[in-house]
């Protein structure tokens, strides 16, 4: 972990922090890359979403 912390444009010196600033960020840590994770799973079964209901689309253009 880096010494220095910057949180909104302010840089913290970590070993400063308190204990419980230190498991927030902590916290933060864990699930930022989480959060990444899902947002990018979000957005694939957006794309998929889109490509069956485009599909569905066409099949029932096809019948009329």
């Amino acid at each position: 972990m880096e010494n220095k912390i910057n949180i909104d444009g302010t840089e913290y010196e970590f070993d400063s922090l308190s204990d419980k600033a230190k498991e927030s960020l902590l916290h933060l840590q864990n699930i930022n890359p989480q959060l990444d994770e899902l947002l990018l799973k979000a957005h694939q079964l957006q794309i998929a979403k889109d490509f069956f209901v485009k599909q569905l689309k066409k099949s029932l253009d096809q019948k009329e």
